[in-house]
């Protein structure tokens, strides 16, 4: 190179570095809040979540500030910890699950919210999918249509089943309007469900016992995140108890569960930085559309299949998206 030239470009990178600085210190920071009903030490998808913001150029530390707020095991400190998030002046909440989307919306109607919650329209937290209104948009799992797709995959598993149980949180926001349509939507399809309810640790084994006594062929498991914190605990219980389950998450497979019918928790949870960008760039939650999964998967554990006694269908094995063997 030139020695002029190289004297030009040894004088502005100082300038350049300089410039460089200043417009990072300039740089808006953004500051929102995530509301997460699980201990701060608990494994969980936001790491995802925060990966998902960096790709869209956010990045803490930087033009980023996240105010989490951890419920732990208590969902009764889900409202005073998304008051507290409202005070520290968060452009927006993002709330995990249906409780911390419930509680979010009781602490405030003026802060955007991006849920991850089911069957919003039904809980009346929004007008519609596509035109939500108000301060929530987000995505969200319709819970019935869900269930009902896993009770026609399970019954293609077992076909002669006829007695299963539903397992729920009863404290989960909705689950009342759950409940009851499952209900019928069991007997269209030649099921007679009971209702089976755990919101601790310590109900797991009695229940399985119960459900064991009273001759329960298969359940299935609401997903909600203080009964997918013990996941294991089920999955350990169906097992020894040689009850079938199906389940919405892959999470309980990989742990042991028999099959799996849903969509992938991981992705959804990405697909929350894409919300987070467009309400910081200033769109309203209002005009957001709600998004429901766009891909579902079946993951199926021939191992657990043995232990239980039976074989999946072919046909049930071709159409899987995994199969742990």
């Amino acid at each position: 190179m030139h020695r002029r030239t190289l004297l030009k470009v040894a004088l502005a990178a100082p300038f350049a570095r300089a410039a460089a600085s200043h417009a990072q210190a300039t740089e808006k920071r953004h500051r929102i809040g995530l509301l997460i009903p699980a201990s701060a030490d608990e494994p969980s998808n936001v790491p995802g979540f925060v990966e998902g913001l960096r790709e869209l150029g956010y990045e803490e530390g930087r033009n980023l500030v996240i105010e989490r707020r951890y419920a732990g095991t208590s969902e009764d400190k889900l409202v005073e910890l998304a008051r507290e998030l409202v005070k520290a002046n968060v452009e927006l909440i993002v709330a995990a699950g249906p409780s911390a989307t419930r509680a979010a919306r009781e602490a405030t109607s003026a802060v955007p919210i991006v849920m991850g919650t089911h069957d919003p329209v039904e809980q009346g937290l929004i007008a519609s999918l596509a035109q939500p209104g108000g301060n929530m948009t987000g995505w969200c799992v319709l819970s019935v249509e869900t269930v009902q797709k896993q009770f026609s995959l399970l019954k293609e598993a077992m076909p002669k089943l006829a007695r299963a149980a539903i397992v729920a949180n009863p404290r989960m926001a909705g689950y009342a309007y759950v409940t009851s349509q499952l209900d019928a939507a069991g007997r269209a399809v030649g099921l007679q469900l009971t209702r089976v309810d755990i919101s601790e640790p310590g109900m797991v084994a009695p229940a399985f016992a119960a459900m064991r006594k009273e001759r329960v062929e298969a359940f299935f498991v609401l997903p909600e995140p203080q009964l997918d914190r013990m996941g294991k605990q089920i999955v350990t219980q169906a097992a020894e108890h040689r009850i079938p389950g199906m389940y919405t998450w892959r999470l309980y497979v990989l742990d042991g569960g028999l099959m799996s019918y849903g969509p992938s928790l991981p992705q959804m949870i990405r697909r929350w930085a894409f919300y987070v960008d467009k309400i910081l760039r200033g769109a309203r939650p209002a005009d957001l559309p709600v998004e429901t999964p766009r891909k579902y998967e079946l993951v199926l554990n021939q191992r657990a299949a043995q232990a239980l006694g039976f074989v999946f269908p072919s046909a049930l094995l071709l159409s899987a998206d995994e199969v742990i063997s």
